[in-house]
């Protein structure tokens, strides 16, 4: 793969989609297990089992967004990124 600006080969992909899609699993993840979690309990202290639900759920999360973002860099955004002249490209 050459860089349509300069040419150069030494190019990287730019998982912009793994990124963002870790970001948003792991919150999500991590929030409605810590809902359902409370919603069990019916008490509004903070629990033992309430925080490892979160954490659990936050890794789901994170892996799943994950895997979905690279669904999207590879069928979607395609981003490159050109180390020789900085500049960000699509293909």
């Amino acid at each position: 793969m050459h860089c349509p600006h300069c040419g150069s080969q030494k190019v990287h992909p730019r998982p912009w989609g793994r990124k963002v899609g870790a970001a948003i699993g792991g919150v999500a993840g991590g929030i409605g297990a810590w809902e359902a979690t409370q919603a069990k309990e019916e008490v509004d202290t903070v629990t033992g089992s309430a925080v490892l639900s979160a954490l659990a759920g936050a890794t789901a999360g994170v892996l799943v967004g994950a895997k979905l973002g690279e669904v999207v860099d590879a069928n979607i955004l395609n981003l490159q990124y050109c180390l020789d002249c900085k500049k960000q490209f699509s293909i």
